[in-house]
């Protein structure tokens, strides 16, 4: 897979979608993300310690990433793995989403165009 280079005014987002047994929910998270009319974007999804199909919902999705950890840790713990994990991804800007929302398909434009201006 070839990388193109950034430019500085389309800075990569890293979406971030922290679950516990959401999988009746993650897949709407995750298809409005997807439907993103900003597109310079990676999906992560992290399940913190699920018992359901979470993990495997998001795998099957589009996510680019999911970080899953064995056991429940709390939404704290969900949350600062989910920013490392962008971190490690070179996220230029982090957005985070609930596993039981959905953002309107300009949403991610609209957060984060205050800080490319």
């Amino acid at each position: 897979m070839k990388v193109q280079a950034r430019s500085r005014f389309q800075p990569l987002v890293s979406v971030i979608i922290p679950t516990y047994n959401r999988c009746l929910f993650v897949q709407e998270a995750i298809d409005s993300v997807l439907a993103q009319e900003y597109r310079d974007f990676e999906l992560i999804v992290i399940d913190d310690g699920s018992t359901d199909k979470t993990s495997e919902i998001a795998l099957q999705n589009g996510v680019d990433k999911v970080i899953r950890t064995h056991v429940n840790q709390g939404l704290a713990r969900g949350f600062s793995l989910a920013l490392e994990g962008a971190l490690d991804m070179d996220a230029d800007i982090i957005v985070n989403i609930d596993a039981d929302n959905q953002y309107d398909a300009t949403c991610i434009g609209d957060l984060i165009r205050p800080i490319v201006k």
